[in-house]
C-alpha cells in the first residue's frame, strides 16, 4: 500500500511546524520546509485536522502572547526576579568568634519595570490614529481636492 505524501512528509514534522508556528514562519516558508506545493499544504489542512489544528493554535498562541507583551510594555508592569545571596551565621563562644557559617540563599525581589514610550505611541498611532498619527493633515481650504498651482498661491 501507498503512503501519502502527507504521511511522509507532514505527520512526522507536526513537533517541528508547530515550532515554526511559534517561530512566526509565513505559511510559504512552512511548506517550503515541509517540501510540498502551496496547494497540497492548504489541501492537508482541510484534510486533516490534526494539521490545521497545530498550525492554527501554535499562531494564534503566539500572536496573543506577543500582543499582550507589548501591551505590559506600554503601561509598565511589576514582577518578581529570583537572586542569589549568602546567607552569613558567625557563631561565639564567650565573646569570641568561632566560627563563620555562610550558605547560598536565593531571594525573591520585586521590581517594576516602566513602561515603554516608544510602545505607547506605537500602540496609539495604531488604535486611534485621527489623534495620534505622525503626520497631520492640515486643511488649506482647496473645496476641489486639487492641488494647489504655484501661480495660485504667490
Amino acid at each position: 500500500m501507498a503512503t501519502s505524501q502527507y504521511e511522509k512528509k507532514v505527520r512526522p514534522k507536526l513537533p517541528l511546524v508547530a515550532k515554526w508556528c511559534r517561530s512566526g514562519l509565513t505559511d510559504k516558508e512552512i511548506w517550503n520546509r515541509l517540501g510540498i506545493e502551496k496547494s497540497s499544504y492548504y489541501a492537508y489542512q482541510n484534510k486533516f485536522p490534526e494539521f490545521k489544528e497545530i498550525v492554527h493554535k501554535n499562531k494564534e498562541f503566539c500572536d496573543a502572547e506577543v500582543e499582550n507583551q507589548f501591551y505590559k510594555n506600554c503601561l509598565g508592569y511589576e514582577y518578581v526576579e529570583q537572586a542569589l545571596t549568602t546567607k552569613k551565621e558567625v557563631i561565639y563562644v564567650d565573646g569570641k568568634r568561632v566560627k563563620e557559617i555562610s550558605e547560598p540563599v536565593v531571594v525573591e525581589l520585586r521590581k517594576h519595570k516602566p513602561s515603554e514610550t516608544n510602545a505607547a505611541k506605537f500602540w496609539l498611532q495604531n488604535r486611534d490614529p485621527e489623534n495620534w498619527k505622525e503626520k497631520q493633515q492640515i486643511d488649506l481650504g482647496n473645496k476641489d481636492d486639487k492641488p494647489f498651482k504655484l501661480e495660485d498661491v504667490i
